[in-house]
């Protein structure tokens, strides 16, 4: 047996016999797969994204339910699945942990099952009892996405799909912005803020955040949520609004998932709310979703410049963010959805909260 290593993958592979090959999957299993994939299917939360990412969506023989083409403008992946995806066979209802039809599967012949969120044990299951490889791949840690995780795991898929070139300008394009956020915003004094409503499995209120968010990590902002869950064993917290009232961040990025959220709970919270100096100041914005069945990798970039539009004008006084997400939503998806995707939500406009009510203000 033959064995090389795949330096761009970052992992490693062993040709076995003409036809396949094994791969070292994200959780650190040996898979044997086949060398030339042609049908695959995508289960569990953001693999099916990963494999739009990769540009190898015309590759699915099955949907979830839950990847269903509601909600699209929280999930902005959906637009560039091809048109026949509606009508293909349900392979299971979606979500973490439950697992899918397998005689469906079996009967579909998928090449590979890719999965994201599901245990070794259920994986291994899976492959055993279908006969097909399930190969593992994730964004990070659970509700938090890592940016150098989903660089390796974007190469794995690319590599498995025969779409390399396409993973890797993703992967290089990510680097692009990334170096261009550190350099705009190095040695400015970090700004206190808060990343407020951060969907964790369904929309979450004002209080629901990431500790390590990292679209503001990419500007250098300073989540308060950090600081009051030093303890905390995973990146999502749930914090008490007092908690956060007494941090007094300059500004609060709201994620447009919670908007319905916040409506339901304005009562209960608008006299606390009202005590924000960046409520006073007209600094609580609405941003992208960030995490609807896992993260949307582009709108931490785009959320991201408009952060830095927002705290360090001087610094991005050149950036048009609708010019810069529209790029970054070509790259990504290839395909110009993101003005269209706009038009179904209220982001980079201000909320302003009234007596027993609040509105958008662009």
């Amino acid at each position: 047996m033959k064995k090389f290593l795949f330096i761009l993958l970052f992992i490693t592979s062993s040709i076995t016999f003409a036809n396949e090959v094994t791969v070292e999957d994200m959780a650190g299993r040996s898979v044997q797969t086949p060398e030339k994939v042609t049908k695959l299917v995508a289960i569990g939360p953001g693999a099916l994204r990963m494999v739009v990412y990769a540009g190898a969506q015309d590759m699915i023989v099955g949907r979830e339910l839950m990847d269903g083409m509601e909600q699209m403008s929280f999930k902005p992946y959906m637009l560039s699945l091809p048109d026949s995806y509606k009508d293909l066979p349900v392979i299971s209802s979606g979500g973490s942990d439950n697992m899918p039809d397998i005689e469906q599967i079996v009967a579909l012949a998928p090449d590979v099952i890719f999965a994201s969120s599901f245990s070794i044990k259920q994986m291994d299951e899976i492959q055993n009892k279908t006969n097909i490889p399930v190969v593992s791949i994730t964004y990070g840690s659970t509700g938090h996405t890592d940016i150098r995780t989903v660089k390796n795991c974007l190469r794995l898929v690319g590599y498995l799909t025969q779409t390399q070139q396409r993973a890797q300008e993703i992967v290089n394009y990510m680097a692009i912005l990334r170096k261009d956020l550190l350099q705009r915003t190095e040695g400015v004094s970090d700004k206190k803020v808060y990343m407020a409503s951060v969907a964790y499995h369904i929309a979450r209120g004002f209080n629901s955040s990431d500790t390590k968010h990292p679209a503001c990590c990419l500007v250098g902002g300073s989540n308060v949520a950090g600081i009051l869950s030093e303890r905390s064993k995973g990146t999502h917290t749930m914090l008490q609004m007092e908690s956060i009232l007494k941090q007094q961040p300059d500004y609060i990025f709201y994620d447009v998932t919670g908007l319905e959220v916040l409506k339901d709970d304005y009562k209960y919270i608008s006299t606390l709310l009202k005590l924000f100096d960046a409520v006073k100041k007209e600094r609580i914005y609405v941003v992208p979703p960030y995490n609807w069945y896992n993260s949307n990798v582009e709108n931490i970039f785009v959320t991201a410049y408009f952060m830095g539009k927002v705290m360090y004008p001087e610094k991005f006084a050149d950036v048009n963010i609708y010019n810069i997400a529209n790029e970054i939503y070509n790259v990504f998806l290839q395909n110009d959805s993101y003005r269209t995707l706009t038009e179904s939500y209220p982001v980079y406009k201000k909320i302003i909260f009234h007596e027993d009510s609040f509105s958008i203000k662009n």
